[in-house]
């Protein structure tokens, strides 16, 4: 499974490209909503895990944008 990391936090974010390659998932990780804008664009990913709140494009702005250009890569949304 190819899965977006999208995640400011270098350490949480390195942490979840090791556990989930770790478990033989390609693993892209973003640092901010507009790399992963980019990513999105590049290329097709099974599942993404997104950051909701981030510096300059916040994972919120991400999905929406996404999904208007009719990305349809699987998501959930978690609260804590």
């Amino acid at each position: 499974m190819k899965i977006l990391v999208v995640e400011d936090d270098i350490q949480m974010a390195n942490l979840l490209q090791r556990g989930l390659a770790a478990e033989g998932h390609e693993v892209v990780v973003a640092i901010d909503g507009l790399f992963a804008l980019d990513q999105f664009e590049k290329g097709v990913f099974d599942a993404a895990i997104v950051d909701g709140m981030m510096p300059r494009l916040d994972g919120f702005e991400l999905w929406r944008r996404g999904r208007s250009r009719g990305d349809n890569t699987a998501s959930r949304r978690l609260t804590t």
